[in-house]
């Protein structure tokens, strides 16, 4: 397992309130603090991972970059059916727990703390890019800075798999939660505090990723329900032309 060297980025309100906004500008980039999730759901592989992972094997493609690893739920999963992994999150405990995952299961990936505005890979480096749950911890300022570098490192004809934040969420749309731009949000509880949340309608999301150089294959929006209340994302397969 190698890894690369790379600089590591370091009660609602009432139905129809206008938001909060903060009076403070966006924070810099913030990772996830782990060490406060207890959710088991981050430590099994996305169930939507297996339709770009077939699809990909299917096209020849063997170099993935996971894109905001996260425990190696998803990284691990890829070296298992062949790929060639690259695994970055913006957590060294995240990355550490993703190395000791593949170390465990006898995998060969390569890992980096890195900034997702600032990857530490060549361009073209990779044939598909996998980013679940991870594109939309920006604000409007810098979303296309962070799409444009990933069709950095995406090489012509590559392909990218990613998940946003949807507007119709309740957690943009209730008011409870500090609002730092028309679009963006500053979680504050749990392993995402102070971490900002960018969300898009279909038109807004289409055009970022047009002007970061991204076609739009297929684009799916879901409602995702639990006991307590449901939230929204929009899935998007893009090609590299």
């Amino acid at each position: 397992m190698g890894g690369i060297e790379a600089g590591s980025g370091a009660a609602g309100a009432p139905a129809g309130a206008a938001p909060s906004r903060a009076t403070t500008p966006s924070p810099g980039p913030k990772a996830w603090s782990w060490e406060l999730s207890t959710d088991p759901v981050w430590e099994e592989a996305a169930e939507d991972l297996y339709y770009p992972a077939a699809r990909w094997a299917a096209k020849g493609f063997r170099r993935v970059l996971d894109l905001g690893c996260g425990l190696g739920r998803n990284a691990v999963l890829f070296a298992e059916r062949g790929f060639e992994v690259a695994a970055v999150d913006l957590s060294p405990l995240a990355v550490a727990k993703t190395e000791e995952k593949a170390a465990a299961r006898g995998l060969s990936l390569k890992t980096a703390v890195c900034d997702m505005a600032a990857l530490p890979f060549p361009d073209g480096a990779f044939d598909c890019l996998f980013a679940y749950h991870v594109v939309s911890h920006t604000d409007s300022a810098g979303i296309g800075g962070i799409l444009a570098e990933m069709g950095r490192v995406v090489r012509p004809g590559g392909e990218l798999y990613a998940t946003f934040c949807s507007k119709e969420s309740p957690s943009f749309a209730s008011g409870r939660h500090p609002r730092l731009d028309d679009n963006t949000i500053l979680k504050t509880e749990g392993p995402e505090v102070e971490i900002p949340h960018y969300y898009s309608d279909e038109a807004s999301l289409r055009k970022v990723l047009a002007v970061a150089g991204f076609r739009v294959e297929k684009l799916r929006h879901t409602y995702d329900l639990f006991e307590d209340g449901f939230g929204c994302h929009y899935f998007a397969l893009c090609s590299r032309p």
